[in-house]
């Protein structure tokens, strides 16, 4: 779990593959883990046909905990504006 910038691009590609989604529903976040894990795999897999890294299947696991990070961020964000629109001040 050293490898920070997986997390942090995978994070970045799993927001972008969420913000194609017209809203928050499991079937977005669903989507954008699968093609997140996906990206994953493919990278794993590129890596290791042209020997450019070490291929690991164990890799992937920063990728989908980049992923789930983003999505527990924005699932708390969405909370917290759905919470804010029932809380309106009286005026």
């Amino acid at each position: 779990m050293t490898k920070v910038p997986h997390i942090v691009l995978f994070a970045a590609f799993f927001v972008i593959t969420f913000l194609q989604f017209d809203q928050l529903s499991r079937r977005a976040l669903g989507w954008s883990l699968l093609a997140t894990i996906a990206l994953g795999l493919l990278v794993e897999l590129e890596e290791g046909a042209t020997r450019t890294g070490n291929c690991r299947l164990t890799d992937v696991l920063p990728d989908v905990t980049g992923a789930g990070v983003a999505a527990a961020i924005l699932l708390v964000g969405a909370l917290l504006v759905g919470l804010s629109r029932r809380v309106r001040p009286q005026g």
